[in-house]
C-alpha cells in the first residue's frame, strides 16, 4: 500500500486490502491467517492500527521491527 502512514486514508486502504477475499489456483477462497507490519518507521501509527484493526475473519495484525544479523 503506497501512502503517507500519518494519513488515515492510507490505513483505510490497507484495511480494505487485508479484508478482501483471496482465491487460489484451485478456486478456494480464503483470508490472511497472520499479518505482521514493520514498525521500524512511523511506529506509533503502525501500533495504533494494529491495536484497533481486526480482519473480518478475526485476524489481528502484530507490529514487528527487524534487526540485522
Amino acid at each position: 500500500i503506497e501512502g503517507d502512514p500519518a494519513k488515515k486514508a492510507t490505513w483505510d486502504d490497507l484495511a480494505d486490502y487485508l479484508n478482501r477475499d483471496w482465491t487460489d489456483a484451485d478456486g478456494v477462497c480464503y483470508g490472511p491467517a497472520a499479518i505482521a507490519i514493520d514498525a521500524g518507521y512511523q511506529s506509533e501509527h503502525v501500533k495504533r492500527f494494529c491495536a484497533r484493526f481486526t480482519t473480518k475473519d478475526g485476524v489481528r495484525p502484530i507490529h514487528v521491527i527487524g534487526r540485522s544479523g
